[in-house]
């Protein structure tokens, strides 16, 4: 297998396609037309995995590995499904075309397809994987490009006069039975996840403006997303007090140095910094003292039962506690109950965010400043 794509993440996505299926071997990448009919020549691989439309075209690097390397089969992949380019990449001599976003199964059914088409013969070329204009739901690719995004508000509210101070912005996919966490997991497995994290929070940013002057508003990024100059910028230049970034507790750190630069930035800017779902994993602690958050944010499973089950109020009690050190706040996640959101304020939380304050939704009207309700009345 020789993969072909100018988007390094879409490549190393390609690449774990490929080394996941124990019949297939990978013997090279690249991210241009005249690189990839070099290797093409070089290591004659039995089927080669072309971008339509990266640095040379993508029929132009079809036409030329057919000819100084009959037999190999040749599959298409792009974030288009149009008529002419199918017709296009059919005449340079490629077996299928895929619509990037598409299933892993369909990929690697679509590899051996080719593989095994015993003269590789130009046939009636279809779409294999046309979800971008025909299925229920889009691809994620699509979703990303064409901002398919829209963005729900749940408050975070004092626990001692449930004063909504700021609301989480949560990216929802309209028309479609996947979750968001699916939604990202399919990203993440796509080598997408950092761009759809971006949209996310590019569209967050354009529907955010009924805040309330005092509120702000809460972004949900994994670490590797936080350290994307480009983000940092449009981050840093939101009025100060006025964003929080969450850090999943859970995510890795790839780049632990790169990391803190961008957070060093960000807040040296005015962006707070949350540690969220605090308590779910086993590097909540070390991430605290790594990090020192602005705000703690408990994960939602120490709420339910916490004032009931004893184990859940020690460890809920000790994050509070060490985040108390830190001078942090601490949000706890997932109330559902007033007695929940008594206990949580009695061992020091300051604030709440949960069904028993309120489900995500649209900003309320009177979160908007005092002069846009006086002039929308």
């Amino acid at each position: 297998m020789l993969i072909a794509d100018d988007d390094g993440a879409f490549r190393r996505a390609l690449a774990a396609v490929v080394r996941g299926d124990p019949q297939l071997d990978l013997v090279g990448a690249a991210a241009n037309a005249d690189d990839v009919a070099s290797l093409a020549v070089q290591a004659r691989p039995d089927v080669v995995i072309l971008d339509v439309r990266m640095p040379g075209g993508g029929s132009s690097a079809a036409r030329e590995i057919a000819r100084a390397v009959p037999g190999t089969g040749i599959v298409a992949m792009s974030s288009f499904a149009d008529d002419t380019l199918v017709r296009e990449m059919h005449d340079a001599g490629a077996g299928a075309y895929l619509l990037k976003g598409c299933s892993t199964a369909e990929i690697r059914a679509a590899v051996h397809e080719a593989f095994a088409a015993p003269a590789r013969a130009p046939a009636p070329l279809a779409p294999v994987a046309d979800r971008a204009d025909d299925g229920p739901e889009p691809s994620v690719l699509r979703v990303i490009e064409d901002g398919l995004i829209d963005v729900a508000f749940q408050p975070v509210v004092g626990l001692l006069d449930a004063g909504v101070v700021g609301y989480e912005a949560l990216a929802r996919f309209p028309g479609s039975d996947r979750s968001p966490a699916r939604w990202f997991e399919e990203a993440e497995r796509l080598g997408l996840r950092e761009r759809l994290e971006i949209q996310a929070v590019h569209r967050a940013l354009e529907v955010s403006g009924g805040l309330g002057p005092d509120q702000y508003l809460s972004v949900n990024l994994s670490p590797d997303a936080a350290t994307i100059d480009d983000l940092v910028v449009v981050l840093a230049a939101q009025p100060a007090g006025r964003v929080v970034v969450e850090l999943n507790e859970q995510a890795p750190v790839r780049d632990h140095r790169r990391l803190g630069g961008a957070l060093a930035r960000l807040r040296a800017a005015g962006v707070g910094l949350a540690l969220d779902d605090a308590g779910a994993g086993e590097a909540s602690l070390n991430r605290l003292v790594r990090l020192g958050p602005d705000f703690v944010k408990l994960d939602g499973e120490l709420s339910r039962g916490v004032d009931r089950d004893h184990a859940r109020r020690a460890v809920a009690a000790g994050l509070i506690s060490c985040a108390s050190e830190l001078e942090a706040a601490v949000v706890a996640k997932g109330v559902e109950t007033q007695a929940q959101a008594d206990q949580m304020r009695l061992l020091g939380a300051g604030f709440g965010q949960g069904f028993h304050f309120a489900r995500p939704g649209a900003l309320p009207a009177s979160s908007a400043p005092p002069r846009e309700r006086a002039a929308s009345a």
